[in-house]
């Protein structure tokens, strides 16, 4: 898992998969699947791709879906929230959503990080201490650097890059 756990901190508590590596479940699920978008909180996996889906991490089946506006990021999961960073695929769509763990119920979202326009986050969210940070920019814009508040979505800060 990239970075480690799903809060991407760096830090795992346990192993995961079976003793001898064999498949414990498959599923199958409509649209792509990002090959980056994969994390396992507890007893729930989160896959990302054309969609957002939670899957019961015993044997498979989709606990719940939801599709934001453009592609997601892998996923970072925190007090029991989950958040992707999608593309900008306008000046009020995509950006960062967070949903609840349980259910999938959408829980915020905000168009106040990444580039002004539409085009990509550059990479996952990380989680830290109730703060959501993303990565961001667009060709003809510096790079961002946003801090969000987890609970609520408000921005908290952004830096942009510039230079080289």
């Amino acid at each position: 898992m990239h970075q480690a756990g799903p809060a991407h901190t760096g830090y795992v508590p346990g192993t995961a998969g079976g003793d001898d590596g064999s498949e414990l479940w498959r599923s199958t699920l409509g649209g792509s699947v990002a090959q980056h978008g994969l994390v396992a909180d507890g007893d729930t996996v989160f896959v990302t791709g054309d969609a957002l889906y939670a899957l019961d991490g015993t044997d498979g089946p989709v606990d719940w879906c939801r599709s934001p506006s453009g592609r997601q990021t892998a996923p970072a999961v925190a007090d029991g929230t989950v958040v992707v960073a999608t593309n900008r695929v306008s000046v009020d769509e995509g950006g960062l959503y967070a949903y609840d763990r349980s259910d999938g119920t959408e829980r915020w979202q905000t168009t106040a990080v990444g580039p002004s326009n539409a085009g990509p986050l550059q990479a996952q969210p990380t989680v830290f201490d109730g703060t959501v940070f993303v990565t961001g920019s667009f060709a003809e814009e510096n790079p961002l650097f946003s801090a969000v508040d987890l609970a609520t979505g408000d921005l908290e800060w952004q830096v942009e890059r510039t230079g080289t």
